[in-house]
């Protein structure tokens, strides 16, 4: 009786539900880009986050920075350090500026700086020798004060001179507040969390304990967070991906449902389906209930 008297107001009510939906979302900070989108994040399986700027507050802070060589000075570890980052919009290479600026130090001109995705940045000094910026090698691992800072939870990098290790930096970046009971509340709806970082094992393994998420990769590149997500696809899964990097562009355009945080990089808000205001984890899960 109701299809045949009432066909109209059918045919009305869902596209209306999803614009008051929207518009919902948009009053408490959640920018949803299209209806399809808010559809599809109620059948997610996995959710995929990122660890710098998603689970984390993406402010780092260089804790402790060291020579490992005799014949250079502490100091220069980290001038030369902020001037390979001085252009950079990558969390970390900001923290390294930051810390520059706070000792009052001058930064020095590098010439043909190049970002490796995923890899770190590189660039050559006024005396023509080559500064390299980059995560830590297996090799590396096996110093007694990497893995001393690993297991204390801070991001290590390492500056190469003419490919040599000349000093590490230690970065630290408090984790978010809500974060653990974000992820017991996806839990608790049957969708699966998983962290995915560049970063290393050992602090990536830190952080997923503290917020109570066993399926933890590291050392991710880029591409490997796309493959992750086409792999999971490939079983059948819908998998929901939180990002706010360059790096997470990718994998927030290959995910059944991209979501960025606002506070990231423009490319992977671009590639999101929805953004999230101010950065708050808490509001991923006030999305997936609405």
């Amino acid at each position: 009786m109701l299809v045949i008297a009432c066909p109209c107001a059918l045919g009305l009510a869902t596209p209306i539900a999803i614009v008051v939906g929207i518009g919902k979302g948009a009053q408490h900070g959640i920018l949803i880009r299209n209806a399809e989108s808010l559809e599809k994040f109620q059948n997610v399986d996995v959710l995929l986050l990122d660890k710098t700027g998603t689970i984390t507050k993406g402010k780092p802070e260089v804790k402790e920075y060291r020579a490992l060589s005799r014949d250079i000075d502490d100091q220069i570890i980290l001038t030369i350090s902020a001037s390979l980052e001085q252009y950079s919009d990558h969390p970390l290479g900001k923290a390294i500026v930051e810390k520059a600026k706070e000792q009052s130090m001058s930064l020095k001109a590098i010439k043909d700086i190049q970002e490796k995705e995923g890899i770190g940045i590189e660039g050559y000094l006024e005396d023509g020798k080559l500064a390299k910026l980059r995560r830590p090698h297996q090799k590396d691992r096996k110093q007694k004060i990497i893995q001393e800072w690993e297991r204390m939870g801070r991001t290590v990098v390492i500056l190469d001179i003419n490919n040599e290790s000349v000093g590490i930096i230690g970065i630290s970046d408090a984790i978010k507040e809500s974060a653990r009971s974000i992820i017991s509340s996806f839990f608790a709806e049957g969708v699966t969390p998983m962290l995915v970082t560049g970063d290393n094992s050992v602090s990536a393994e830190i952080v997923g304990r503290e917020i109570g998420i066993s399926m933890v990769k590291a050392n991710v590149l880029p591409k490997e967070k796309k493959d992750i997500i086409l792999s999971l696809q490939a079983e059948g899964k819908v998998v929901a991906m939180v990002g706010d990097g360059i790096n997470d562009a990718p994998a927030l355009a290959h995910a059944d449902v991209g979501i960025a945080m606002a506070n990231g990089s423009d490319i992977a808000i671009h590639s999101a389906n929805i953004t999230i205001m101010k950065g708050d984890i808490a509001k991923v899960f006030q999305a997936f209930r609405l």
